[in-house]
């Protein structure tokens, strides 16, 4: 099953990175300014979109496995119940809804707070946060209540693994927490001052930016979703788990004539193909528990990813 949530995310960012080629866009003119603000807080809602839109997805897979709520580590039953309260509250407060909206809003908290003592009803606000954006932080929280073992230094490493630049000018390796911290900056002054420079240099590495936060995420906490659905055993001890020994890539490039699979940092093809739809469907087919199947472009930019086992 295709990830709504994912391609509603890549045909959106594919959206921003044409429209910043735009005349208007570019322009050095209170127009340009204004416009290239408006995008800087476009750009931030679309990872923020993509990462509630995935978490409820996730949710539906956890929730569809054998584990129960009491199989679940302490600490992510507590989070569970009080993080579910906390953002639900939160939300009510800054939304406006209708009865229809707020019947079927407290039908799915209600679902999720009444089945704590037996099957799995998790809710997607056990790893939402409550504030209006997302910060830096809440990603470090929400991923450790994955049990994602070193949050950030997973990020980063899953990013050298895609092709992302990870080491910045000075050859030192780029903090990707601060990096995420950098963007919120952004967003937040565009949103909220008037005269705030946006230039048109900065907003074209917006698309590659947010791409690579929101792939790494992703199959992070697609990953950890997964181990939590299947009962694995350290997990639901309450042990961290390590991106860096149990994730691993395929990779189906677009060549000069034909298109190859290729497994992790392998040189040498698995398959070649000259359709490429064909040998991604083939490719994904062929994923293990926890490999991710990403395919990319003759230029080497990513496309499409999938983490087969959940979707």
């Amino acid at each position: 099953m295709v990830s709504p949530a994912r391609e509603n995310f890549l045909t959106g960012l594919n959206a921003f990175g044409a429209a910043c080629d735009e005349p208007a866009v570019i322009a050095a003119s209170e127009v340009g300014g204004f416009l290239r603000r408006g995008m800087t807080v476009a750009a931030f809602n679309l990872l923020e979109t993509f990462l509630d839109d995935r978490l409820q997805e996730l949710a539906h897979h956890v929730n569809g496995g054998a584990t129960q709520f009491l199989d679940l580590p302490e600490r992510l039953q507590k989070r569970s119940i009080s993080q579910t309260l906390e953002v639900a509250n939160a939300r009510l407060r800054r939304g406006s809804y209708t009865v229809n909206e707020l019947r079927a809003f407290s039908g799915t908290v209600g679902q999720s707070l009444s089945a704590v003592g037996s099957a799995m009803s998790v809710s997607p606000f056990t790893w939402l946060w409550s504030g209006s954006n997302v910060t830096a932080d809440d990603l470090t929280t929400m991923l450790s209540f994955f049990q994602v073992d070193r949050p950030w230094d997973s990020v980063r490493h899953l990013a050298a693994e895609l092709g992302f630049v990870t080491i910045d000018a000075e050859g030192d390796p780029l903090n990707l927490k601060d990096d995420l911290q950098a963007l919120a900056a952004e967003r937040h002054r565009s949103a909220h001052v008037a005269s705030h420079a946006i230039t048109s240099l900065w907003l074209r590495a917006v698309p590659d930016r947010i791409l690579r936060l929101a792939i790494a995420l992703d199959i992070l906490v697609s990953s950890g979703a997964h181990l939590l659905r299947t009962g694995d055993s350290n997990v639901l001890a309450g042990k961290k788990w390590d991106p860096t020994e149990r994730i691993s890539i395929r990779f189906v490039r677009q060549r000069t004539r034909d298109f190859a699979e290729f497994v992790g940092s392998s040189k040498k093809a698995y398959r070649v193909s000259h359709d490429g739809d064909r040998l991604y469907a083939d490719a994904t087919g062929r994923c293990a528990q926890l490999e991710v199947a990403v395919r990319q472009s003759i230029s080497r930019e990513i496309v499409a990813w999938s983490i087969p086992a959940v979707s």
